[in-house]
């Protein structure tokens, strides 16, 4: 029997996963661009999904890395999506990495798993295509049976491709 997409496999299963190609991504793509980063998100923490969800959003979501583009930092937030080429964001991460980004400038770095390309947007433009999501009616819920539900917008890939700061199909060939 095959396995069930990634959407509907049981939390405790996909958490041991989500975000870990994204970073990996990243984490290749700038090592090949000769790029300087540090992770500062919360990645792997030995902690329970209880205590994690004692934090403060601002820390839970907390971006994934910090880089120097030349004397200017920037957080970057990396995230995939799949087979579905929907990018989904929860709201209160977003709301999150727009609080980073009033002090210090903070861009999502997409991974598609399908097409192996990235892209990166500012979150300026992510809020634009979050507003667009939105009023679409392009809105979920993320375990909407638990005792804490996640709202979420999601927005297609190609919509993403068109409003993208920087696109690269192969990012470290």
């Amino acid at each position: 029997m095959a396995e069930p997409a990634f959407r509907h496999r049981p939390f405790a299963q996909r958490i041991g996963a989500l975000g870990d190609e994204a970073e990996a991504a990243y984490v290749m793509q700038r090592e090949h661009e000769g790029t300087p980063f540090i992770p500062t998100g919360l990645r792997r923490p030995p902690f329970s999904g209880r205590q994690l969800a004692r934090l403060s959003p601002h820390e839970r979501y907390r971006p994934d890395f910090l880089e120097f583009l030349g004397l200017k930092p920037r957080f970057v937030e990396a995230q995939g999506l799949g087979a579905d080429q929907r990018f989904k964001m929860k709201e209160a991460k977003h709301a999150v990495l727009m609080s980073y980004d009033d002090d210090t400038p903070t861009f999502l770095y997409v991974w598609n798993n399908v097409s192996r390309s990235t892209l990166e947007l500012d979150m300026t433009d992510l809020a634009e295509v979050a507003v667009e999501a939105r009023v679409q009616g392009n809105v979920g819920v993320f375990d909407p049976d638990t005792s804490a539900p996640k709202d979420y917008y999601f927005v297609e890939w190609k919509r993403l491709r068109e409003q993208a700061v920087v696109y690269t199909d192969v990012p470290f060939a």
